[in-house]
C-alpha cells in the first residue's frame, strides 16, 4: 500500500514537470492562458487548439505525455483503492460493516466481496499446495519398480479420529462466516427483515459450507440463517432460524373474521394449513394457526424418525408471488417454546415491500 502511494507520488511529480513545460510553451502565445492552464488543466485543451502547429508554442508532445501519465495515475489510484478495501475488509468487524451498510450499502457490499474473494483465494491456494505436494510422490511412484517399492496399505481411521476431523472442519467453517446485522433485504422475497437485538444473519452463500459440515441439507429456496449471538454453530445442539422463500402461483387470501376468536379459529386454521401446503404438499401441519393482526401463519412440522420428541417450528408470511418461511428445525420438545417464539419473532420483524 505504501509502495503504491510512493509510486503515485513519483508520477504526480512527473506530471507536474510536464505541466510546467507545457505552460512555458503556452506562455509564448498567451501568458494569461498559460497561467489558467496551470491552475485548471482543461484549459490546456483550448491552448492545444490555439497553438496547433505553431513552432514556438505547439504543446502536442507535452499534452500527449500528460494524458498518458494521468491515465497511469488513474489506474494506480484504482488499484490502491481496491487494495485498501481488501485490507480494510479484514480490519473491520462484522458490526462495523453493518453500520457502514446503513450509510453506504455499496461500500459494505465491496467489503463483503473482498472478504469472499480473499477467503476463496486462501482455500484455493490450500488445495493447490496439497495437490503440488502430492505430485512428486505420484511421479516417483510411477517411475519406481512396483515390486521394489511396495505401496503402503491405506490407513483406517477410527471413529474418534473421523469425528474429531469433522468437528475441526465445522469449527473452521463457522470461523470463516461473515455476519450481517441491521435491516436485511430478503430478495427475491418482496420483504425486508429488521433483525432483533442480539441476532445476526448469515446468507446462503456462506452458510452452505457450515450446513455441509453439520450434515444439514439446504434446499435451493433457503436464503440463510438467523443465529443468536450466544449460539455457537459448531456445537451439535446449536439452533437457528432458517429463512426460506418458496415461489407460488396460488393466490393466498386471508379469511375475513367476524370478531369472535372462537368462531374465527376454524377458518384461520384451514387457511394456515393452506399456507403450509405451499411449502410441503401432502404433509399435515400440527397446531396450525393464523395471526390475523400481524398476518402470518404458524404451525409445527413433525420430524421423521425422532419418535415425536423433536419438531420443526414454523412461521410463514404469504407474500405476492410466494411464501416466506421462518423455521427452527429439529428442536427438542423441551425447547418447543423457544422455537415457536423465535420463528414468530422473525415474522413480526418482517415488513412486506409495498407494490
Amino acid at each position: 500500500m505504501i509502495g503504491s502511494l510512493m509510486s503515485m507520488g513519483g508520477y504526480l511529480l512527473v506530471l507536474f514537470v510536464i505541466s510546467v513545460w507545457m505552460c512555458v510553451r503556452i506562455w509564448r502565445r498567451s501568458p494569461l492562458l498559460a497561467i489558467g492552464a496551470l491552475l485548471f488543466w482543461p484549459l490546456s485543451i483550448v491552448a492545444l487548439v490555439m497553438c496547433w502547429g505553431d513552432k514556438d508554442s505547439d504543446i502536442r508532445v507535452p499534452f500527449a505525455l500528460s494524458a498518458v501519465v494521468t491515465l497511469l495515475i488513474g489506474v494506480m489510484a484504482m488499484r490502491a483503492v481496491d487494495k485498501g478495501v481488501d485490507e480494510m475488509a479484514w480490519a473491520l468487524t462484522d458490526e462495523d460493516i453493518a453500520e457502514i451498510r446503513i450509510g453506504d450499502p455499496a461500500l459494505a457490499a465491496r467489503l463483503e466481496a473482498a472478504r469472499e474473494r480473499t477467503r476463496a483465494e486462501y482455500e484455493e491456494s490450500e488445495y493447490d499446495d496439497g495437490a503440488e505436494a502430492g505430485s512428486p510422490r505420484r511421479a516417483h511412484a510411477a517411475e519406481a519398480d512396483p515390486e521394489a517399492v511396495p505401496m503402503p496399505a491405506p490407513r483406517e481411521y477410527s471413529a474418534a479420529e473421523v469425528e474429531a476431523q469433522q468437528r475441526a472442519e465445522l469449527a473452521m467453517a463457522v470461523q470463516a462466516v461473515s455476519w450481517r446485522f441491521g435491516v436485511l433485504d430478503l430478495t427475491p422475497a418482496a420483504a425486508s427483515l429488521h433483525l432483533p437485538r442480539d441476532f445476526r444473519f448469515v446468507p446462503r452463500k456462506q452458510v452452505s459450507r457450515v450446513a455441509r459440515a453439520r450434515g444439514t441439507p439446504l434446499t435451493d429456496e433457503v436464503l440463510g440463517w438467523v443465529v443468536h449471538r450466544q449460539v455457537d454453530l459448531a456445537r451439535e445442539d446449536a439452533w437457528y432460524v432458517q429463512l426460506r422463500y418458496v415461489p407460488t402461483s396460488t393466490r393466498l387470501s386471508a379469511p375475513l373474521g367476524v370478531g369472535d376468536k372462537a368462531a374465527d379459529a376454524p377458518a384461520q386454521a384451514r387457511f394456515a394449513e393452506r399456507v403450509a401446503s405451499q411449502l410441503r404438499a401432502g404433509v399435515p401441519p400440527q397446531a396450525p394457526s393464523w395471526d390475523a393482526s400481524h398476518r402470518f401463519a404458524s404451525w409445527q412440522w413433525p420430524v421423521e424418525g425422532a419418535g415425536g420428541s423433536y419438531g420443526e417450528h414454523v412461521a410463514a408470511i404469504p407474500l405476492r408471488g410466494g411464501v416466506l418461511e421462518f423455521s427452527v428445525p429439529r428442536l427438542h420438545e423441551t425447547h418447543a417454546e423457544l422455537g415457536a417464539r423465535s420463528a414468530r419473532l422473525m415474522a413480526l420483524r418482517t415488513t412486506p415491500t409495498p407494490r
